[in-house]
Protein backbone atom coordinates (compact mmCIF):
# COMPACT_ATOMS: atom_id res chain seq x y z
CA UNK A 1 0.00 0.00 0.00
CA UNK A 2 1.16 3.08 -0.48
CA UNK A 3 1.32 6.60 0.95
CA UNK A 4 0.61 10.22 0.20
CA UNK A 5 4.79 10.56 -0.64
CA UNK A 6 4.18 7.12 -3.22
CA UNK A 7 6.47 5.69 -0.58
CA UNK A 8 5.51 1.62 -0.46
CA UNK A 9 5.43 1.29 3.65
CA UNK A 10 6.12 -2.16 4.12
CA UNK A 11 9.32 -2.06 2.25
CA UNK A 12 10.41 1.27 3.80
CA UNK A 13 9.77 -0.03 6.81
CA UNK A 14 11.38 -3.39 6.80
CA UNK A 15 13.88 -1.60 5.05
CA UNK A 16 14.70 0.51 8.32
CA UNK A 17 14.65 -2.31 10.43
CA UNK A 18 16.59 -4.47 8.53
CA UNK A 19 19.41 -1.95 8.62
CA UNK A 20 19.05 -1.28 12.04
CA UNK A 21 19.36 -5.28 13.07
CA UNK A 22 22.39 -5.90 10.50
CA UNK A 23 24.46 -3.06 12.14
CA UNK A 24 24.06 -4.70 15.56
CA UNK A 25 24.85 -8.06 14.47
CA UNK A 26 27.90 -6.31 13.01
CA UNK A 27 28.66 -4.51 16.64
CA UNK A 28 27.96 -7.66 18.03
CA UNK A 29 31.01 -9.08 16.65
CA UNK A 30 32.96 -7.19 18.93
CA UNK A 31 31.49 -9.22 21.49
CA UNK A 32 32.63 -12.71 20.02
CA UNK A 33 36.00 -11.22 20.10
CA UNK A 34 35.75 -9.91 24.06
CA UNK A 35 34.63 -13.25 24.82
CA UNK A 36 37.47 -14.81 23.12
CA UNK A 37 40.01 -12.73 24.58
CA UNK A 38 38.69 -13.23 27.57
CA UNK A 39 38.57 -16.67 27.36
CA UNK A 40 42.35 -16.85 25.88
CA UNK A 41 44.19 -13.98 28.77
CA UNK A 42 43.47 -14.42 31.93
CA UNK A 43 44.51 -10.80 32.61
CA UNK A 44 41.51 -9.85 30.42
CA UNK A 45 39.23 -12.70 32.22
CA UNK A 46 39.94 -10.56 35.55
CA UNK A 47 39.25 -6.91 34.30
CA UNK A 48 36.24 -7.56 31.91
CA UNK A 49 34.08 -10.72 33.84
CA UNK A 50 32.35 -9.47 36.52
CA UNK A 51 31.22 -6.17 34.44
CA UNK A 52 29.73 -8.54 31.47
CA UNK A 53 28.26 -10.72 34.72
CA UNK A 54 26.65 -7.57 35.51
CA UNK A 55 25.52 -5.78 33.12
CA UNK A 56 24.17 -9.50 31.52
CA UNK A 57 21.86 -9.71 34.72
CA UNK A 58 20.15 -6.18 33.88
CA UNK A 59 16.84 -6.53 31.79
CA UNK A 60 17.91 -4.40 28.81
CA UNK A 61 13.79 -2.46 29.21
CA UNK A 62 15.01 -1.00 31.68
CA UNK A 63 17.86 0.73 30.34
CA UNK A 64 15.92 1.85 27.37
CA UNK A 65 14.80 5.74 28.81
CA UNK A 66 18.85 5.82 30.08
CA UNK A 67 19.79 5.27 25.88
CA UNK A 68 16.87 8.23 24.77
CA UNK A 69 18.55 10.60 27.47
CA UNK A 70 22.12 9.71 26.15
CA UNK A 71 21.74 9.15 23.22
CA UNK A 72 18.41 10.73 21.83
CA UNK A 73 15.96 9.55 20.09
CA UNK A 74 18.05 8.71 16.69
CA UNK A 75 19.19 5.56 15.01
CA UNK A 76 22.15 5.11 17.71
CA UNK A 77 19.70 4.57 20.51
CA UNK A 78 18.09 1.60 18.73
CA UNK A 79 21.24 0.27 17.72
CA UNK A 80 22.62 0.47 21.19
CA UNK A 81 19.66 -1.13 22.74
CA UNK A 82 19.80 -4.21 20.62
CA UNK A 83 23.72 -4.25 21.76
CA UNK A 84 23.34 -3.60 25.41
CA UNK A 85 20.52 -6.05 25.54
CA UNK A 86 22.58 -8.83 23.50
CA UNK A 87 25.82 -7.97 23.86
CA UNK A 88 27.15 -9.65 27.54
CA UNK A 89 25.25 -12.84 26.32
CA UNK A 90 27.11 -13.54 23.59
CA UNK A 91 30.62 -12.74 25.19
CA UNK A 92 29.61 -14.54 28.19
CA UNK A 93 28.87 -17.50 26.23
CA UNK A 94 32.03 -16.81 23.63
CA UNK A 95 34.34 -16.87 26.89
CA UNK A 96 32.95 -19.61 28.26
CA UNK A 97 33.39 -21.81 25.25
CA UNK A 98 37.03 -20.75 25.04
CA UNK A 99 37.59 -21.86 28.47
CA UNK A 100 36.26 -25.33 27.42
CA UNK A 101 38.72 -25.80 24.59
CA UNK A 102 42.05 -28.47 26.63
CA UNK A 103 44.62 -26.57 28.10
CA UNK A 104 46.79 -29.61 26.32
CA UNK A 105 46.12 -27.62 22.69
CA UNK A 106 47.23 -24.25 24.07
CA UNK A 107 50.18 -25.85 25.77
CA UNK A 108 50.89 -27.66 22.32
CA UNK A 109 50.84 -24.57 20.32
CA UNK A 110 52.81 -22.95 22.65
CA UNK A 111 55.80 -25.62 22.39
CA UNK A 112 55.23 -25.19 18.72
CA UNK A 113 56.26 -21.78 18.64
CA UNK A 114 52.79 -19.78 18.39
CA UNK A 115 52.33 -16.87 19.56
CA UNK A 116 49.19 -16.18 22.35
CA UNK A 117 46.93 -14.27 19.85
CA UNK A 118 47.45 -17.35 17.27
CA UNK A 119 46.39 -19.94 19.77
CA UNK A 120 43.32 -17.67 19.93
CA UNK A 121 42.64 -16.95 16.19
CA UNK A 122 44.28 -20.68 15.06
CA UNK A 123 43.33 -22.77 17.52
CA UNK A 124 40.25 -21.76 19.83
CA UNK A 125 38.15 -19.36 17.65
CA UNK A 126 38.25 -22.50 14.65
CA UNK A 127 36.52 -24.87 16.95
CA UNK A 128 34.10 -22.56 18.89
CA UNK A 129 32.94 -20.43 16.58
CA UNK A 130 30.35 -23.41 15.47
CA UNK A 131 29.06 -22.69 18.93
CA UNK A 132 29.05 -18.92 19.06
CA UNK A 133 27.46 -18.48 15.86
CA UNK A 134 24.93 -21.42 17.18
CA UNK A 135 24.29 -19.13 20.08
CA UNK A 136 23.98 -15.45 17.94
CA UNK A 137 21.75 -17.77 16.43
CA UNK A 138 19.75 -17.90 19.16
CA UNK A 139 19.94 -14.78 20.57
CA UNK A 140 18.03 -13.62 17.28
CA UNK A 141 14.83 -13.46 19.41
CA UNK A 142 15.98 -11.01 21.45
CA UNK A 143 17.32 -8.98 19.36
CA UNK A 144 13.89 -8.73 17.05
CA UNK A 145 11.98 -8.12 20.38
CA UNK A 146 14.79 -4.69 21.35
CA UNK A 147 14.02 -3.70 17.87
CA UNK A 148 10.67 -3.84 17.74
CA UNK A 149 10.67 -2.37 21.69
CA UNK A 150 12.95 0.50 20.84
CA UNK A 151 11.29 1.56 17.14
CA UNK A 152 7.83 1.19 19.05
CA UNK A 153 8.75 3.57 21.55
CA UNK A 154 10.64 6.35 19.55
CA UNK A 155 10.97 5.87 15.44
CA UNK A 156 9.12 7.15 12.59
CA UNK A 157 9.78 4.49 10.37
CA UNK A 158 10.08 0.82 11.23
CA UNK A 159 7.95 -2.35 11.71
CA UNK A 160 7.69 -1.39 15.64
CA UNK A 161 6.23 1.65 14.45
CA UNK A 162 4.29 -0.01 11.97
CA UNK A 163 2.72 -2.53 14.77
CA UNK A 164 2.67 -0.06 17.43
CA UNK A 165 -0.96 -0.18 18.26
CA UNK A 166 -2.69 3.08 16.75
CA UNK A 167 -5.05 3.80 19.77
CA UNK A 168 -1.89 5.02 21.53
CA UNK A 169 -1.17 7.31 18.62
CA UNK A 170 -4.55 8.55 18.61
CA UNK A 171 -5.19 8.95 22.24
CA UNK A 172 -1.73 10.34 22.57
CA UNK A 173 0.32 10.15 25.89
CA UNK A 174 -1.37 13.49 27.30
CA UNK A 175 -4.74 11.47 27.27
CA UNK A 176 -2.77 7.93 27.79
CA UNK A 177 -1.89 9.51 31.21
CA UNK A 178 -5.05 9.43 32.98
CA UNK A 179 -6.52 6.30 32.68
CA UNK A 180 -10.49 6.18 32.64
CA UNK A 181 -10.71 9.76 31.06
CA UNK A 182 -9.89 8.02 27.75
CA UNK A 183 -11.27 10.21 24.87
CA UNK A 184 -11.09 10.28 20.59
Amino acid sequence: MEDRKGDLRLWVDTLASSWRFLVSLAFLSLAVLLGLLMGTFPYLEILFIKFMTFFDKIPALAVLPILFIIFGLGEVSKIAFIIIGVFPTIALDTFLRAKEVPREQVTKGLTLGASHFEIAFMVILPQILPAVLNTIRLNFKSMILFLIAGESLAATVGLGYRIFPYPARILGPRNLSTPGKWRI
